[in-house]
């Protein structure tokens, strides 16, 4: 045996987004893949505009917000305020640098969605990205999950640097929580508790100028 065993490397998640708003979709998402991959811990990184997305409709301060109330009580989950500090737009190679250095060069994954599978060789330095984090892309109800060829090719020394993870989840997505607000339909099973009732407290995607501010002082 040897005198100096060899210390297991931290496999942490990032979990990068708009989260406008985090529902349970995306905290399955981050459940199913920390069981599958035993990973130890998984980071929420809420972007404040995202380069493949439209201008978000809540506010970073909202968003940053509702995603640390869903993370609260999840022994594995934290959230960075990394993206949502810096001028827009945020890419994913930079904020993987900075991750790595300031949580000591833990092997990382990034989690997406299968949707991204078939651009992320456009996104800025793909080779880079998956230098520094494996790419684990999750498929969730009605997604195609499969690797397309041209990330094949980019992945074809080391096809493990793409791990494909089917989810079930609601067949949900934010855009649809925020059609059915404006509404006035109920999103409760959609969302949880504590986000449902911050978004009905700040008046979230109801047209409220709110939505845009910063949150009101608490009583």
């Amino acid at each position: 045996m040897s005198a100096h065993p060899e210390v297991r490397c931290e496999r942490v998640g990032i979990y990068g987004g708009t989260f406008d708003p985090i529902h349970v979709g995306h905290l399955r998402v981050a459940s199913v893949v920390k069981e599958t991959l035993a990973i130890d811990r998984i980071i929420f990184v809420p972007a404040r505009q995202s380069p493949h997305k439209d201008e978000p409709t809540a506010s970073v301060t909202h968003r940053v917000a509702m995603v640390r109330l869903a993370a609260t009580g999840l022994a594995w989950a934290s959230v960075s305020t990394l993206e949502a500090e810096l001028p827009p737009p945020s890419f994913t190679v930079d904020t993987l640098r900075m991750l790595a250095l300031t949580l000591g060069r833990p092997k990382l994954f990034l989690i997406v969605g299968a949707d991204v599978l078939a651009d992320f060789v456009n996104w800025r330095m793909p080779e880079a990205i998956l230098e520094l984090a494996t790419l684990v892309a999750v498929g969730r109800p009605g997604s195609v999950l499969e690797i397309p060829p041209a990330l094949a090719e980019l992945t074809r020394a080391d096809p493990t640097r793409v791990l494909l993870v089917r989810c079930q989840t609601p067949d949900v997505s934010s855009r649809d929580i925020r059609s059915l607000i404006r509404e006035g339909a109920a999103v409760s099973t959609f969302l949880p508790r504590e986000v449902a009732a911050y978004v009905a407290a700040h008046s979230l995607y109801r047209g409220s100028a709110s939505q845009a501010g910063e949150p009101s002082a608490g009583p």
